[in-house]
């Protein structure tokens, strides 16, 4: 049997809730309006007034002052990171998956925000993280030439209709070597 877990669900949940709290604030997004009056001195006064979104509720935003990290994290809980590990393994503690899939969730968050609004070179650690912890794929495309078409598709055609296009293809490369010639 192996040695009593430090944190049950309940305690987990709460104790990474803090561990989120201690690194970030959340603000009310707020801007400067004019109010259609002036001062004293004929400049136009503005008061501050909350960003509403079209539900006519104040929009929040959590900032993250330190960047979240597991290692962090397992630094403010007091575990190692292998404990970690094993709490996020649903079948070893599945009691715990709820509040582990929940951290997960708020680092992809994060880094999805950061991924959105830092800008040029800044962006590479970011993507690597997110393709080595999410999943997720650079797409690239590649603009082809007829020549290379028609070469992609003859793999993908049946092997009986495969002739006749290569004949096609061989027909071109040598009316091309003509005229090059």
């Amino acid at each position: 049997m192996g040695a009593k877990r430090k944190y049950g669900a309940r305690s987990l949940r709460k104790a990474l809730e803090g561990y989120f709290a201690s690194i970030s604030r959340t603000i009310t997004l707020t801007e400067r309006v004019p109010t259609g009056t002036t001062d004293e001195w004929g400049h136009e006064v503005k008061k501050t007034v909350d960003i509403c979104n079209d539900a006519r509720e104040p929009i929040r935003r959590r900032i993250f002052e330190v960047p979240p990290s597991i290692g962090a994290m397992c630094d403010y809980l007091g575990i190692h990171r292998s404990t970690w590990d094993n709490y996020c393994d649903a079948s070893l503690n599945p009691d715990l998956a709820e509040a582990t899939e929940w951290v997960n969730e708020q680092l992809l968050a994060y880094l999805e925000m950061e991924l959105l609004t830092r800008s040029g070179s800044n962006l590479k650690g970011i993507i690597q993280y997110l393709q080595n912890h999410y999943g997720y794929a650079e797409r690239r495309e590649v603009e082809m030439g007829p020549g290379a078409r028609k070469a992609m598709t003859v793999a993908t055609i049946p092997a009986s209709e495969r002739a006749a296009l290569l004949r096609e293809l061989m027909e071109e490369f040598r009316e091309g070597d003509e005229s090059d010639g």
